[in-house]
């Protein structure tokens, strides 16, 4: 199952996969994605595969390949952060992101929310101090 929520106030879709995911699955989601009136393409995503069954198989890694390209070429330029349940499907998916080639996104896989988010969300811009005016000196 596939499960979304539009964060407008960061500008990220969050998708949490739980159980098995099938082409009729991801296809299903990027429909409703495109007809949600809140959804731009510039949005970056945040995909949460909540357990180890979330993460296709290589065969599915195969199969799904041809929609995921399809879909990152609507998507130029955004960053798709992958959060997985652990190092071992960590690993798997950032070997499947290279096998699949996705080259109109950013894509990188994290073990926690928070690093992934910490990627996705700029670094809010450091304050620079406002340059010195010179004062004119008194004349006594």
């Amino acid at each position: 199952m596939i499960d979304y929520h539009i964060d407008t106030a960061r500008s990220i879709v969050i998708t949490r996969a739980v159980g098995r995911v099938t082409i009729s699955d991801l296809t299903g989601h990027f429909v409703r994605l495109m007809r949600d009136p809140a959804f731009k393409p510039e949005l970056n995503a945040l995909i949460i595969a909540t357990d180890e069954s979330a993460v296709p198989t290589p065969v599915g890694v195969g199969a799904l390949s041809p929609l995921v390209r399809a879909w990152s070429k609507r998507r130029t330029g955004v960053k798709w952060a992958f959060v997985l349940p652990n190092q071992a499907t960590r690993d798997f998916a950032e070997s499947a992101l290279q096998q699949v080639r996705l080259t109109e996104v950013f894509a990188r896989c994290f073990l926690s929310e928070g690093a992934a988010l910490a990627w996705l969300e700029p670094a809010p811009a450091a304050a620079t101090p406002a340059p010195k005016t010179a004062r004119p000196h008194a004349v006594a």
